[in-house]
Parts: structure tokens; sequence; C-alpha cells
């Protein structure tokens, strides 16, 4: 299973041992953990899906057998602020030129099979010359790279722009934001989606000097970043009609096939239980406990 990297700063970022090392999962148990986690999960969508999972655990008297295992919990009681407040978040952080605001149209959501919640951009305004714009929006961490571009004359006339892989539309504003002031922030809430903008008065100088000196058409270019990210849906009503569907070989990697301490009492909750946050505790409880015993034996 490979490893996901993550910085410390981001999103409900938790420490990882400097020594720990992935484990390799069965196929059946690679199957549930697709099933949980999506089959290429980001980050945001891992540790989103891990937190509200753990939650259930430590919402009930099962949260036990997560101190059983190793009593340094950092993650519980959560902080009083949380990294998921916002159902949709679009950030746009103008890195390079004259400030100037970006409106956003649309919608995006999440791919619950790929475990796709966060999408990063760089959006580009350039001058071919005094006349011409084009503006190109690319995705990072993709394979291939394939860059959105639209070319128009005239900032009032901007057309807008689509955002791969979501249907989210970017329009430029030919009012600058330069009145602001440095490192101003604008955030709007549309629907369902909080817009969050960043414009730093002094960009146009990185931008100035990059290039060798300042020019009048390079105050009409610019570069940010964008971030697009979304909560998962609940995890009871997506995940737990999904798991119910697993055939017999994830059933037994998970539970085992004889009666033994605490997978009887794991399965128990999945089969029987009335309460689909105890059915889906158990179910989660067996799987860690299983990639728990595949940890411990890799580093007899």
């Amino acid at each position: 299973m490979p490893a996901k990297k993550a910085r410390r700063d981001a999103t409900s970022y938790e420490y990882v041992p400097p020594a720990f090392h992935p484990i390799q999962l069965s196929a059946p148990l690679a199957a549930i953990r697709a099933a949980v986690f999506g089959t290429t999960p980001d980050n945001y969508f891992l540790n989103f899906r891990a937190r509200e999972l753990l939650r259930y655990i430590h919402e009930t008297d099962l949260a036990q057998y997560i101190y059983a295992l190793d009593k340094r919990v950092t993650y519980w009681p959560e902080y009083d602020a949380t990294d998921f407040t916002a159902t949709k978040q679009v950030t746009l952080t103008q890195t390079a030129g004259q400030p100037r605001r970006i409106s956003v149209a649309g919608q995006f959501d999440v791919n619950n099979a790929s475990g796709r919640a966060a999408r990063q951009y760089t959006v580009t305004l350039a001058p071919g010359n005094t006349t011409l714009f084009t503006t190109t929006i690319t995705e990072l961490n993709t394979t291939p790279v394939v860059p959105v571009t639209a070319t128009f004359n005239d900032l009032n006339t901007a057309p807008a722009i689509a955002v791969p892989q979501t249907n989210l539309k970017l329009r430029f504003s030919n009012t600058s934001a330069g009145a602001m002031a440095p490192e101003s922030a604008i955030i709007t809430e549309v629907g369902d989606i909080i817009i969050v903008e960043d414009y730093d008065a002094t960009a146009a100088i990185a931008l100035e000097n990059a290039a060798g000196g300042p020019e009048p058409t390079l105050f009409s270019a610019g570069r940010w970043a964008l971030d697009v990210r979304a909560q998962p849906p609940a995890a009871i009503t997506t995940i737990l009609p999904i798991l119910e569907l697993l055939g017999e070989p994830s059933v037994l990697a998970l539970f085992g096939a004889a009666s033994s301490e605490p997978y009887t009492t794991f399965k128990n909750l999945w089969f029987d239980h009335p309460l689909p946050a105890y059915k889906l505790s158990g179910f989660v409880l067996a799987f860690i406990y299983r990639c728990n015993e595949i940890y411990e034996n890799n580093n007899v």
C-alpha cells in the first residue's frame, strides 16, 4: 500500500513516526480499503474519512479498543477549530501580478469511487501583446497534464474558463484589487461554497523582478494558486451499503473463520447491531486491528 505524503500544514495532519513503513494489504483487505477510502484517495479525503470513522468509535463505548492498541491518541478530543468547517471551499491565492479579482461560478463534487476530494491548480493571466491576453489553468499532481487555455482581447469581455475535472468556471475582472490593504482577503459564500480570495497588493513586484524589470504590460499579468476541496458525504449513507455487498473473501479476511476476540465482538457488531454507528464501528475496528497485526508482524 503506497504511503501518502503530507506536510505538517496539511488539513488535519497527524504526526507519523519517521520509522513508519506502509504495509502491504492482501487483495481482500485492499478491497475493503478501496471501499472505505476510494481507489486513489488524496490526503484531504483520507484525513476527513479517518476522522469521521474514528469519531463514530470515540462517541460510543467502543473507544476502549482504540486505547488498547495505543493510549497516545492525539486527535481526540477534537480541537474547537476544525479544518473541515466548510462543506465546499474554493481558495484563490494570488502569487504574482497586479492584484485582480476572479469571479467563481458553478459547482464541484467529491469523487467517492476514487477518493478525490481536493484538487490544486495554477492559474495564469499573460499578455501576448498590448491587446491580447491568454488565461491558462493547469491542474497540479496529475498525469498527463492537460492545461485549459483561453485567449481574448479585452478583460471587460473575458470569457469564462472551465476548471478541469469540475463544473466550475473562472472569469477575470477588469477591476483591480490594488486599493485593498496588503495581504487582504475576501471571503464570500455562494450557495454551499465558501470562496476565499487572497490578494497581496505587493505581488506585482515579484512579477516585475522575475521578468528583469517593470514593463507596462506586466501589470495586466498575474498568477494564482487555486485550491478546490469538498467534504465527502457521510460514511453511514455512502460506505455502509457498499460494505454490505463485499464478498466472502473480504469478510473472512476481516473477521476470521474461527471465533476469537476481539474479532468475534467486532463481527457481532457488524452483523447484529441495530444502530448503524455501532455496525460501522465494528467493521472499522476489525480493519484497524488487522492492519495493526500486519504492521507488527512486519516489525518482528
